[in-house]
């Protein structure tokens, strides 16, 4: 359980800000106090509401609203209610009038006016209408402003600010500016931040609080200093409309005011807590709800109480709190209810298990037996010191000891570590945690065990421990290279060798394709089908350490239908495929129904899995993120073929400079391939290189060192690039898989029904068409560029051959797996009576059942291994560049793909039927008089690759780069005994590979 302490800082003044905003002058300003409840419906917990509005609430077009079971929405207002076409929400609560305009509601509808579902809407759970839900005090809304204004705050473009806590009169970050808030509390009476502006938020000391007087606008973004999503919250108590429309992580509560969350253009993912006094989710527009925990211990409910005069200051710990937790303000401090935090295991909190005396497990306490009086009688067993095995408080450690008796006030002689690894310890005198002395037996006292951490017990011993890991030096049977086909690099080439072009990059590639033509019947009538399969990985095998996924594909489809006379009507036609590259994600996906175009891409699933809509039946990453991410490879790229030529300059000019001295030909090829060129301190102006008499030897030392210090420049430029290269590709990174259908769609065609009279009765001839089709699957796929992406590793098993994956290398797979099936048939029926009233014979024949479960998996894995090769004697030799690792490179691929056929032909069944048609009124009785089992098939249709399970399928060969990145010595001296004019450089510069 855990609490986050909560300071309000109205009484403590004004906070000294950062010397960036030191002109800003402090003055008098009106004070403020605000307390202003949260109403809730009755049955309602505060930590299950996502929006909560008490006048009027809307949920636009094709707008989200998620979080499973905790994603409730509330409107205690008697305006309205209303979920727009193709939008998506949680349990809803209304006083109001409830619509629900061909939306969907994942849950209960509860109003206590009427429920309005236009044809078309889903609603899962349950509808009740006219039903009272109560109401309660929730949580309540506090801020103090203090009485000092430190003025206002203007963040222009392309500039980055500071903000300390404290008031001010307004804010506004311009697009392009950079606003960086720490832990504590922020008043503002206006509050603007505009599109394009970053505000970074450093919760790292505590929470972010934001209160605000009369104007508010989120429109930038929001993020902590490692990238990540803040939990911020703002309190904003004016009556204009608070717009929040880039994405924004955390809580708003507007009571005085409407919300409006979105923008009016594009699409954007919120995640947190809403309240208003009225709230509208624009369209297009996905809120994930997060709960705050700002109003009480581990996101409990606040409950106002009576004040107590001595404020509780809860324990900080990452999983757990005491059972009360204050909050201090200038005249009250309220308490909050205990609860247990919601597990998050990413961030380190896990959900506790509680215990009996003997270790089983058993079911934990309830809020209510939590925050209830002990039952009379109750007792908590006392609990023993520990003297032995307890440790000692490092924050008590005093004076050095020998024994015991050297140490007072009840303190211990105990051993301190002076070293990580403990090989020398110093004795000092140091008191055991107060845990350790026992707790005596108490009465009216109820005792609560937590379950031990797994792992948490038990005697460890390196036996233990070596059970527990894989072994690493057995490699499996598919991590091993025959003999003939291990790579070995040769060693790092000359520098003339170079200095003149070679080949570009070789590129792996592997590809195959399948499309099996079959069907069953003659030539003339009968059924076809054709299963597709296809997937390509090509990727560039470059030794510059980028790397390049140029196409990672797998693709799969079936196509089946009828022949009639002849001629193919084909029924469904369904094609899918997962592209990817080392930038990005596309899915596509066809799916025909008698040719016409059924499957859709829409917003709402793109966003589900982290992508945008591309066009009517593709997705893919958004085009923003796609286009960072290449440019950054590009920059890269240029930066390290500039790396690289300055390298080769520079070792080139200081050897040719060691035999022959500063020529004119050698200073002037510096000054034109330097940008800028090398300048005379003393002059102020270019060395005149034909008049190198006239340069003194510092200045001739100056020109040579000129390539060194491009060499230097270059390569941190390169290091730099390569980072903001790893930030694009992190944000693409992405796995998951995206569903097709789950359901069947069944179809009914009507050929016949017609009444011929024959004299006093009626002949009555119908025939139908009826059938179904679906698609069960889904399309996986999956990108990542850290060592925490493991989908591919697994994928790819045994092929590391017990390494782990290494930050930077790229990891991708992707393809379709999916069951297409159809049902086909033919219904006839011959009949007499009168008018509206037959008796015949109904013959049903299912022509055609089939289902063709359908694979294609394509994966692939740049991993790379340090550069073992020594350097020694060698061009190269030197110290490594910083920022620049030495390592080998190889591509390692595995892909399967199978379609099996599953069909069943011409089974069926002959009724007794009377048919009853009158008016609306239709309806066939049938008595069965015999049927008959038709043909069955089952068999492979393609296969391919290694299991199901990809193993180590193939290796596109180690490379290694032929240039060392190492420093290059500085020139000291001028080289004696040259001639005076010898031959220049080598002017032939090979770029990387």
């Amino acid at each position: 359980m855990r609490g986050r302490r909560r300071l309000k800082w109205g009484a403590l003044g004004a906070t000294a800000i950062a010397s960036s905003l030191a002109l800003l002058s402090p003055t008098k300003a009106e004070a403020q106090t605000y307390d202003i409840p949260i109403p809730l419906p009755a049955s309602v917990d505060f930590n299950d509401v996502v929006l909560g509005a008490t006048s009027n609430l809307r949920v636009e077009t094709f707008a989200s609203v998620e979080g499973g079971t905790h994603s409730r929405i509330v409107n205690l207002g008697a305006i309205n209610t209303g979920v727009s076409f193709g939008a998506t929400t949680g349990d809803i609560f209304s006083v109001a009038t409830t619509s629900i305009e061909v939306g969907r509601v994942n849950g209960n509808v509860t109003c206590e006016g009427l429920i309005v579902p236009v044809p078309g809407s889903v609603v899962t759970g349950t509808l009740k209408q006219l039903t009272s839900i109560g109401r309660s005090n929730g949580p309540v809304l506090h801020a103090q402003f203090p009485t000092t204004s430190l003025g206002s705050l203007n963040v222009l473009p392309l500039q980055t600010q500071t903000l300390a806590p404290g008031r001010y009169s307004a804010l506004n970050v311009s697009p392009g500016g950079t606003l960086n808030l720490r832990s504590g509390i922020y008043y503002f009476d206006a509050y603007v931040v505009d599109p394009l502006s970053t505000v970074i938020v450093d919760e790292s000391a505590g929470p972010v609080e934001i209160y605000v007087n009369t104007t508010i606008q989120h429109m930038g973004t929001y993020r902590t200093p490692s990238g990540g999503a803040p939990n911020v919250f703002v309190g904003y108590f004016g009556v204009l409309p608070a717009y929040v429309g880039a994405a924004f992580p955390g809580t708003v509560v507007a009571p005085n005011a409407q919300l409006v969350v979105g923008m009016t253009v594009g699409n954007t993912t919120h995640t947190g807590t809403f309240f208003g006094q009225g709230i509208e989710v624009l369209p297009f527009t996905t809120v994930k709800h997060r709960p705050t925990d700002h109003f009480g211990i581990g996101n409990g409910n606040a409950i106002v109480a009576s004040p107590i005069k001595t404020p509780i200051v809860p324990i900080k710990d990452p999983s757990f709190a005491p059972s009360f937790s204050g909050t201090l303000d200038p005249t009250h401090t309220y308490y909050t209810s205990l609860h247990a935090k919601p597990a998050d295991p990413a961030n380190g909190v896990i959900a506790p298990r509680y215990c009996d005396a003997n270790g089983n497990q058993i079911a934990g306490p309830t809020d209510a037996q939590l925050n209830s009086a002990p039952p009379p009688g109750s007792t908590c067993p006392a609990i023993a010191a520990n003297t032995t095995t307890c440790p000692v408080d490092p924050n008590s450690l005093t004076n050095t000891c020998i024994t015991d008796s050297d140490c007072t006030g009840g303190a211990i002689c105990a051993a301190k570590c002076l070293d990580t690894g403990c090989s020398q310890i110093e004795h000092r005198c140091g008191k055991q945690p107060i845990s350790c002395g026992g707790l005596p037996a108490e009465a009216n006292c109820n005792e609560y065990r937590i379950c031990p951490r797994a792992g948490a017990t038990g005697t460890a011993s390196a036996t233990a421990v070596a059970a527990q890991l894989p072994p690493q030096t057995t490699p499996g049977p598919d991590a091993t290279i025959p003999p003939d086909q291990v790579d070995i690099l040769p060693a790092y080439s000359r520098l003339d060798a170079e200095l003149c072009p070679r080949t570009d990059p070789p590129t792996g590639e592997i590809k195959d394709a399948n499309a099996k033509n079959g069907q069953d019947g003659s030539q003339e009538w009968g059924v076809y089908f054709q299963p597709t399969s296809e997937f390509g990985i090509k990727a560039v095998k470059t030794a510059d350490g980028i790397g390049q996924l140029q196409d990672l594909h797998g693709a799969g489809g079936v196509a089946f239908g009828g022949i009639i006379f002849k001629n193919r009507v084909e029924v469904l036609n369904t094609q899918l495929k997962a592209v990817v590259d080392d930038c990005g994600v596309t899915l596509i996906g066809t799916v025909k129904v008698f040719g016409e175009a059924l499957a859709v891409w829409t917003p709402s699933a793109a966003q589900s899995v982290h992508l945008a809509t591309k066009d009517n039946d593709s997705i893919a990453t958004p085009g923003l993120d796609y286009n960072r991410c290449t440019s950054a490879r590009e920059a890269t790229r240029t930066a390290i073929t500039e790396a690289r030529k300055a390298n080769l300059f520079a070792r080139e000019t200081r050897e040719y400079y060691s035999q022959n001295g500063l020529t004119p030909q050698l200073c002037e090829e510096i000054e034109q391939e330097i940008k800028p060129a090398p300048i005379d301190p003393d002059t102020g102006l270019r060395y005149d290189c034909n008049n190198l008499d006239q340069i003194s030897s510092a200045g001739k030392i100056n020109i040579i060192n000129a390539w060194k210090t491009e060499y230097d420049a270059k390569t941190q430029s390169y290091v730099n690039f390569q980072d903001q290269l790893g930030t694009a590709r992190q944000t693409i990174q992405v796995s998951d898989n995206i569903h097709v259908f789950d359901t069947p769609h069944p179809y009914h065609l009507k050929v016949l029904d017609q009444d011929f009279p024959l004299g006093p009765v009626t002949l009555n001839l119908a025939v139908e068409g009826f059938g179904s089709w679906n698609i069960s699957g889904a399309i996986q796929f999956g990108i990542g560029v850290d060592g925490n992406f493991q989908k591919t590793t697994e994928i790819l098993t045994n092929s590391l051959g017990g390494t782990a994956p290494r930050l930077g290398d790229i990891r991708a797979y992707g393809g379709p797996v999916l069951t297409p099936s159809g049902v086909v048939g033919i219904l006839a029926y011959c009949g007499v009576g009168i008018p509206g009233v037959s008796v015949g014979i109904e013959g049903r024949v299912n022509l055609l059942d089939i289902k063709i479960p359908t694979g294609i998996v394509a994966a692939a894995m740049r991993v790379s291994e340090p550069d073992t090769r020594s350097l020694t004697g060698t061009d190269w030799d030197g110290a490594p560049k910083p920022g620049i690792v030495a390592s080998n490179y190889r591509w390692i691929t595995g892909f399967n793909w199978n379609a099996n056929l599953d069909m069943s032909e011409l089974d069926g069944q002959l009724d007794l039927a009377a048919r009853v048609h009158f008016l609306f009124f239709s309806h066939t009785f049938r008595a069965k008089l015999f049927g008959w089992t038709g043909f069955h098939q089952n068999f492979v249709l393609v296969s391919g690759g290694s299991g199901d399970t990809l193993k180590y399928s193939g290796d596109f060969g180690k490379q290694g780069d032929t240039v060392a990145y190492t420093e290059v010595p500085a020139v000291t001296d001028n080289p004696p005994n040259v001639a005076p004019f010898g031959p220049p450089p080598a002017t032939c510069i090979h770029p990387p590979r």
